[in-house]
């Protein structure tokens, strides 16, 4: 496949060799603008470009040929060294390497030369084909097809009615203690301690405190 204009390019009266190293030089010609491609023999209607060799008989036959063809094609003269050629394309045999391509190039564009495009690049330049859209119930052959697999909705019973809730413990907390009425608390009998002045503590001396004798019974019996 090529995306270069290619060209069909012919020989005639030239040696099998000079053919041969035609066909290299358009095997190795991938970085030129053009790419031409050698055939095995003369067709009229399927070359672009003649390379004949003027002084061989077989040469001037394929240039006559051409007058009387259906369609132009240009010619290129393939002269051998030393030989005077009067073509308006011309390269010398012993120099194919150097000017093949240069004037191969320079006939297309003087020439204006339609390109031949290969079955290669006519569908890398139309790009892919469309691809069909289908509808749902419909194949690519226009038939139909079964209904897309649906699944059943999954579901879930649920009890009819939920136990109910067992009754929750009672807990009691004990009731605070009841403080004595004010009347009991009248009753309790009172304890006073009678404490000495001062003056007394400091001419007894002593650390202890003097408690009423009376007093004290009364807080014994109590308890």
């Amino acid at each position: 496949m090529s995306i270069r204009p290619v060209f069909r390019v012919a020989s005639a009266g030239l040696d099998p060799r000079d053919v041969r190293l035609i066909g290299i030089v358009f095997q190795h010609s991938q970085y030129n603008k053009y790419d031409f491609r050698m055939l095995g023999e003369l067709d009229l209607d399927g070359t672009d470009i003649l390379i004949a060799n003027p002084i061989d008989p077989r040469g001037l036959d394929a240039i006559a040929a051409l007058a009387v063809a259906g369609r132009r094609i240009p010619s290129l003269s393939a002269v051998p060294r030393g030989a005077q050629a009067t073509a308006r394309y011309s390269v010398t045999i012993d120099r194919l390497t150097l000017q093949l391509l240069p004037t191969l190039n320079r006939l297309v564009e003087e020439e204006r030369l339609e390109p031949t495009m290969d079955v290669a690049c006519a569908a890398t330049a139309a790009g892919p084909a469309p691809v069909p859209v289908l509808q749902q119930g419909e194949t690519a052959g226009g038939g139909a097809t079964a209904p897309a697999f649906e699944p059943a909705s999954a579901s879930v019973a649920l009890p009819a009615a939920l136990p109910a809730a067992s009754p929750a413990l009672a807990v009691s907390s004990p009731a605070p203690a009841a403080f004595p009425p004010d009347s009991q608390a009248a009753s309790l009998p009172v304890v006073s301690v009678a404490l000495p002045a001062p003056d007394d503590l400091a001419r007894s001396g002593s650390d202890e405190l003097p408690v009423d004798g009376a007093a004290s019974a009364a807080a014994a019996n109590a308890i």
